[in-house]
């Protein structure tokens, strides 16, 4: 950013892609840094079973022996693949376009809030086309997508469809549309 730099770690659950840890560092994070960041993901979600990470250097001896302490497998992906990390990777991809999008913050803190701003837009309201279009908190609650309503063309249902932009936050660059969808028997007076 300009001349001031900063370094954003996250962790996001494979299955439904809900970001339960994104924080802001002054420099890079160092492996208690990360341990503390898995702590407060895990105290606010559930424990995953394991854990994968790159070959950094945050990554070595002691951060796998707190990991075995805390019973979580520690897993390292291959060097040269990109397919193991694939999905935090997509996640740092739509975050640097909304960050290039936003206003530009000086303060830690001020980042911070909006890291969390973008977490929680990320998590209730982006839909994912793996899922079906459900959002990562949807997944996690086990919903299902709602069952599809034909309408055909000189039969009694017709649709009224009404469609608003919504933001999170007072951020105008985080939108997701609210559609609403009623359905009225055309011959009923």
């Amino acid at each position: 950013m300009i001349w001031r730099r900063f370094q954003v770690a996250a962790i996001i659950d494979g299955f439904s892609r809900k970001i339960v840890g994104l924080k802001v560092f002054k420099r890079a994070p160092r492996t208690d840094d990360l341990i503390r960041l898995i702590d407060d993901a895990v105290r606010d979600n559930t424990k995953p079973r394991f854990l994968v990470t790159d070959h950094g250097g945050q990554f070595q001896k002691r951060f796998r022996a707190v990991m075995c302490e805390r019973d979580i497998e520690h897993a390292r992906g291959r060097v040269g693949t990109w397919q193991f990390n694939a999905k935090v990777e997509r996640l740092f991809w739509s975050l640097k376009r909304w960050w290039r999008l936003s206003l530009v913050t000086l303060r830690f803190a001020s980042i911070q809030r909006r890291l969390d701003a973008y977490r929680a837009w990320y998590n209730l309201r982006r839909p994912h086309t793996a899922h079906m279009t459900l959002t990562p908190i949807e997944i996690s609650l086990g919903k299902r997508p709602n069952e599809v309503t034909r309408f055909k063309e000189g039969g009694n249902l017709e649709p009224e469809i009404k469609i608003e932009r919504r933001h999170v936050g007072g951020d105008r660059r985080l939108l997701y549309p609210v559609i609403g969808v009623t359905i009225q028997d055309r011959f009923a007076a």
